[in-house]
């Protein structure tokens, strides 16, 4: 029709016309059975905090057909129900199923897709994921930390192909084996603190946030000089927690079947400790440390070339107020030694009140911190420190490059 006139044809105010009279005469027909339908629908999408106002059943025009297909739910505004976002159009789904669904299975995948956390919680509640007797058997996929947090540990499991070594010594052969979780306390508390440690191909556990920014910044460095840091490499650094949870959570990620490696202190000498590393190791966590007693703060400050501390402590007085910092050199030096001397005229003898400052006022122990000075100044400088330094860094690097994703 366009072809043929000269000047382009424009019926849509004419069909949005027609629309609404047909609209019109199809609501003023009572629809047998149709008012329990809106009323079960509406109360399932009030109770998911989905938006829909006063339901009504009106014949929805764009996809009119002579038959029940043309008839859809609309909301207060007059909007058809499918006209809804993503995310409430799965919440919407979710609950309808629940209810009318005969089948004992459901299959959702990518569960986060289209919805805010706080919704993602909503959709996973009406899935059972708090159920104390579930009534469906639910298969969730998921890429989202928010989608783990919200499950009981028991409701988590992970599904990995087994090595054709592996396959060969089982009767019967399995290509694929799941791994799973009994649901201790600490496994849940694993669960909630580290979740986006769970998709990854290796996982870091660092004692502390200490830790934790260190392996960061130095991925950060990496990065900076365009090379494939631990990230890149299918690594992940998650946080031990302090304590004695890093043992705990190392062993949760090992027993998944993850490639796991903790990074920690050396300063702690109890029967107790060395005995809980052991059996760390024997479960098959790769353990890092420091060793001759010393923590992280004191490695950083004891095995850097002596013409290195004045920038350690700038950074230490950037980070943390110089004045403070002056102030806590003084104490751990009986007076000794000030800001302004450590900036000016480094010495060895400057280390250990340097090293037990860092540590007993804590210029480091935060992720945000640790991870700004190992960026911006280990790591530029790292041929800088003593030899055992270097090799425990580059074991470190070593050891997600074996476990990693394989490029």
């Amino acid at each position: 029709m366009n072809k043929l006139s000269e000047e382009t044809l424009d019926v849509s105010s004419l069909l949005a016309q027609l629309g609404r009279q047909t609209r019109e005469a199809f609501a003023a027909q009572p629809v047998q059975g149709i008012t329990e339908v809106l009323t079960q629908v509406q109360q399932i999408a009030n109770g998911l905090g989905v938006p829909v106002g006063q339901l009504s059943a009106l014949l929805d025009v764009n996809g009119i057909s002579m038959s029940n297909g043309a008839i859809s739910l609309h909301n207060s505004d007059g909007s058809p129900l499918r006209q809804l976002g993503t995310g409430s159009s799965r919440l919407l789904i979710s609950g309808l199923q629940k209810v009318t669904s005969s089948s004992s299975i459901l299959i959702v995948d990518e569960a986060e897709y289209g919805l805010e956390p706080y919704r993602i919680t909503r959709l996973l509640n009406e899935l059972g994921s708090k159920d104390i007797e579930p009534q469906k058997q639910v298969f969730i996929t998921t890429h989202s930390p928010y989608v783990l947090r919200e499950l009981q540990a028991t409701q988590l499991h992970v599904l990995r192909k087994q090595s054709i070594t592996a396959q060969a010594l089982e009767l019967p052969f399995y290509s694929h084996k799941i791994y799973s979780l009994l649901g201790g306390e600490q496994e849940q508390a694993t669960l909630r603190a580290c979740a986006e440690a769970f998709f990854s191909k290796a996982i870091i556990v660092g004692e502390g946030s200490t830790e934790v920014g260190f392996v960061r910044g130095f991925d950060l460095y990496k990065q900076d000089n365009q090379q494939l840091g631990i990230q890149s490499k299918g690594g992940f650094c998650t946080d031990g927690g302090g304590g004695d949870n890093y043992f705990q959570r190392s062993k949760v990620f090992t027993n998944l079947g993850y490639p796991v490696a903790l990074l920690k202190d050396s300063d702690i000498n109890t029967l107790a400790h060395h005995a809980q590393t052991k059996q760390c190791i024997e479960a098959g966590v790769k353990v890092f440390e420091w060793g001759h007693g010393m923590s992280t703060e004191g490695a950083i400050f004891s095995w850097c070339r002596v013409d290195l501390l004045p920038l350690l402590v700038k950074a230490a007085a950037d980070l943390n107020g110089h004045q403070e910092v002056d102030q806590h050199i003084k104490n751990k030096s009986n007076n000794q030694y000030n800001l302004a001397a450590c900036l000016s005229n480094s010495q060895d003898n400057m280390r250990s009140p340097l090293a037990l400052a860092a540590g007993h006022y804590k210029w480091f122990k935060n992720i945000a911190k640790s991870e700004t000075v190992i960026r911006n100044v280990v790591g530029p400088n790292i041929l800088l420190f003593n030899a055992h330094f270097q090799s425990i860094l580059n074991g470190l690097l070593n050891w997600v490059e074996a476990n990693g994703d394989i490029r």
